[in-house]
């Protein structure tokens, strides 16, 4: 569910759909360097679909 507050056009939505599902948190300094141990740890789980 999107909420709108203020002018919004279709580009606006459609990124805000997009980043709806988006892990965000390590687009920030301190976001980043928690996300560089569990990257390690863990790998980067990238969903490139099916081949």
């Amino acid at each position: 569910m999107v909420r709108v507050e203020g002018d919004a056009d279709a580009t606006d939505l459609a990124i805000a759909l997009v980043l709806e599902e988006v892990d965000r948190s390590a687009l920030s300094l301190s976001g980043a360097l928690f996300a560089v141990p569990r990257n390690v740890l863990f790998g980067r789980s990238r969903d490139e679909g099916l081949a």
